[in-house]
């Protein structure tokens, strides 16, 4: 800023002293110019003195007019050098130029008549000489027979001469014959004569008047023409005193500003330093800062990274006794008799429950504040999610007397909307089961509905409803609208923040209004991204499709392949992705299954390599099955996958998946309901594969044979990798057998099998005795399932 007025400072007065000098400069051009003039105007007069001087002399009226003409042109010249003037004494000295010059011109004029006075004396003088010559015809004496110039004789001799020559011609004698002519002719002579002289000495009087008046007249000229040039010195003089004048204003005006830009080249360059000096502080101190700010967020990330892995670790180390808890208590149940008991293990597993779903939201909860929970966009039935949702959390209530109901719009029922609907469903199902928790009786209303460009899911209930000075605190991560609501009602403050947090990554949020003691309205809105649900080839409805099934867990190909069949769809499999590409280009289908975590080529690089053969549609569906939930949904999506299912997934899930690109038929898709028989399972529950096979026992039996034979082959193999400590190995095999067991709810040997997984994906040496635990618990399914097969 002080860089800045200085610099406009300088400009300003840099700018005054260019416009000064600039004036000097124009001034002392001007100057110029009327030396310039001043020169021209000597010249016109010193040639008009000579047109003077010939006017005088000559007759002629041509070369009067001719000075007459240069004179008015060298007043005119005199008058523009008046109008360049500034000075008053430059004008006084103009102004007394010109005045000069007319009396110079009226003196002209006079010699020229004085001239011409002179010129008629010559006439009178003539006529004189002509009478004295009569008079020496008559022999009369004259003064010109003594003298031939008597004009230059003195004037005491020229009387004494007059007077002899009158005695002489008194007493010469005459012709007396002509005597009385002679006698008064003579008297008319001499009285002619006499007045005659007397008119001459009056000329000449006048003459020697006009001599000397024109001798002044002649001096007055030189004089006024002497006046003239040296007026024009003056003014020449006081030019040139004026052009030196300027020129020291102009250098003092250069020097000024010389002067000027040296001092603010010294004072720039002294805030140049010291703004230098300041800047390199600030940089020091930002340095600095940087330097702390980088210690203290990297000990933020080693402090938010050490709370990710410890609830990480808290949450695999709960799960794991949980599991164990939830695997022994579902066994016990069947066991126990007496209502106490059962009273105690409904408990313990409600108590489970709640610890599991904490677990899981820790989880998610993390995930946020690190920012590492993403958020997928995909198309799906909205309608259809909500009619799940609103089924299961009707069923998991039934014991309260509460209406559960929902109304969609058309809009949302005949169209696709386009986000995450796992994140969604968490959502709605957090929001749905609070209003079962707080309402003991009335009604629970689900509503959703489009209004201009954002879709709104509106769930309403009779229930005690919160205070109105706790509605701004309901959302603050571990509070509660009051001390009581968790010794009454259970919670920990989790669900609303994170229902809060998911519904801001995907650009929408939440309302609530609520009325103590008459209800609550929580309101999820989100932008309302819709697209037309496909219309479908009716050739290709889902009882006629042909689909490519790849994964290397042989009971899971075996399953998957029964399932579709049983909906008339035809399948090739293959147990890795090498062999199937060759497959495929001699195979005609409408859609493909594929594991991604198989041996050799994996599932993304599997999609690569076959969307560059030529022979490939990119419009067929390809869907990714995978028992890695950590890894989000939008990258299986971004890869091109078209959509992706998590292991284990039930039959109803599949074929909600397929329905979305192929119709129906209007034939419902449901999960069958596990068969009942005497015989039950201690170990497993069958009724996942009853699922997928249906009532067929001998499907049933093939699955679950097959099934022994691939695990007592993987156990040998496991122990292989743990001796060798071969880590990737291990975790390959492992992930492939947590898909079955997950699939058969064997929870005591998941709970094994996924404490080795995780020793193997950290590449942690195994524990001494748990593949020892791990055996023992594979010893006790593989009894309960041969005494399951036995029993159907």
């Amino acid at each position: 800023m002080i860089l800045l007025l200085l610099v406009i400072l300088v400009g300003s007065y840099l700018y005054k002293q260019i416009d000064a000098f600039t004036s000097l400069q124009q001034h002392e051009t001007n100057d110029n110019s009327k030396v310039v003039r001043i020169g021209r105007i000597l010249a016109i007069m010193y040639e008009n003195e000579s047109f003077g001087r010939a006017a005088i002399q000559s007759e002629e009226a041509e070369i009067l007019t001719k000075y007459i003409i240069k004179n008015d042109s060298l007043a005119l010249e005199i008058d523009s050098l008046k109008i360049l003037t500034n000075s008053p004494y430059q004008v006084v000295l103009v102004d007394s130029i010109k005045l000069l010059l007319e009396e110079k011109l009226q003196n002209i004029f006079e010699l020229k008549s004085i001239r011409e006075a002179s010129e008629s004396d010559s006439i009178l003088d003539e006529g004189i000489k002509n009478f004295i010559n009569i008079e020496s015809s008559m022999g009369k004496l004259t003064l010109e027979d003594f003298s031939s110039n008597p004009e230059n004789l003195a004037k005491k001799q020229k009387e004494t001469l007059e007077e002899i020559i009158t005695i002489l011609n008194k007493y010469r004698p005459r012709d007396t014959s002509v005597m009385v002519d002679e006698q008064t002719l003579d008297s008319i002579i001499v009285q002619s004569k006499t007045h005659l002289k007397q008119v001459r000495n009056e000329i000449v009087k006048q003459r020697k008047e006009l001599v000397k008046k024109e001798n002044q007249l002649v001096q007055n000229d030189l004089t006024v023409s002497q006046q003239i040039k040296t007026l024009l010195s003056l003014l020449e003089s006081d030019l040139r005193l004026s052009d030196l004048k300027l020129a020291k204003e102009r250098d003092k005006a250069l020097q000024r500003g010389a002067y000027i830009l040296i001092l603010a080249a010294v004072i720039a360059t002294l805030l140049v330093i010291i703004f230098s000096l300041l800047i390199l502080n600030d940089f020091w101190k930002a340095q600095r800062y940087r330097k702390e700010l980088e210690n203290a967020n990297s000990y933020t990330s080693s402090l938010l990274q050490s709370r990710e892995q410890l609830i990480s670790m808290v949450s695999h180390d709960l799960r794991t006794p949980l599991s164990t808890i939830v695997g022994y208590a579902n066994m016990l149940q069947s066991h126990l008799k007496e209502q106490k008991q059962k009273y105690y293990l409904s408990s313990i597993l409600e108590s489970s429950s709640y610890m599991s779903q904490l677990v899981d939201d820790l989880l998610d909860y993390s995930k946020l504040e690190a920012g590492k929970l993403t958020i997928s966009n995909i198309p799906f039935d909205i309608s259809t999610l909500l009619n799940d949702i609103v089924s299961n959390l009707k069923n998991t209530n039934q014991e309260k007397d509460i209406s559960l109901s929902l109304n969609i719009d058309n809009t949302l029922s005949t169209s696709l909307y386009i986000g995450d609907p796992y994140r969604i469903r968490q959502i709605i199902t957090n929001l749905l089961g609070n209003a079962y928790k707080f309402t003991s009786k009335g009604e629970i209303v689900v509503h959703a509905y489009q209004k201009d460009s954002k879709i709104s899911i509106a769930i309403s209930d009779t229930g005690v409803g919160i205070p109105e000075k706790a509605l701004s605190t309901i959302f603050v991560e571990f509070t509660q609208a009051n001390s009581t609501i968790e010794r009454q009602y259970g919670g920990y403050g989790m669900g609303l923040t994170i229902s809060k947090k998911l519904a801001t990554l995907m650009d929408g949020h939440i309302s609530v209004k609520s009325e103590l003691n008459k209800g609550s309205i929580f309101t999820l809105t989100l932008p309302a991204t819709l697209k037309e649900k496909p219309k479908h080839d009716p050739s290709k409805t889902i009882k006629n499709l042909t689909a490519i099934l790849i994964d290397d867990d042989i009971n899971l190909l075996q399953l998957l392949e029964e399932t579709l069949q049983q909906r008339q769809i035809f399948t090739h499999k293959f147990s890795d992705a090498e062999t199937a590409l060759e497959a495929l280009k001699k195979i005609k289908f409408d859609f493909i299954l594929t594991d991604i975590q198989l041996p050799k080529i994996n599932g993304f690089r599997f999609l690569n390599l076959l969307v560059q053969q030529s022979e490939f549609n990119t419009s067929i569906p390809v869907f990714a099955m995978t028992g890695r939930k950590d890894i989000n949904r939008e990258l299986y999506l971004s890869s091109g996958f078209t959509q992706v299912l998590y292991k284990p997934f039930t039959p109803q899930e599949l074929f909600n998946t397929i329905s979305h690109y192929f119709p129906l038929q209007n034939h419902p898709i449901t999960d069958k309901l596990p068969i009942l028989t005497e015989k039950k399972a201690q170990f497993f529950n069958p009724d996942s594969i009853i699922s997928f096979v249906g009532d067929d026992n001998n499907l049933i039996k093939v699955s679950l044979v097959t099934f022994c034979q691939e695990t007592k082959q993987h156990s040998l193999l496991l122990r292989k990798y743990i001796q060798e400590e071969n880590y990737q190995a291990a975790e390959a095999l492992l992930h492939k057998m947590l898909t079955m067991f997950t699939q058969l709810k064997a929870e005591h040997s998941l709970i094994i099998l996924k404490e080795m997984y995780h020793h193997a994906t950290n590449q942690i040496d195994f524990p001494v005795g748990l593949f020892n635990k791990w055996e023992q618990s594979w010893e006790q399914l593989h009894k309960d399932i041969q005494n399951y097969l036995v029993g159907i």
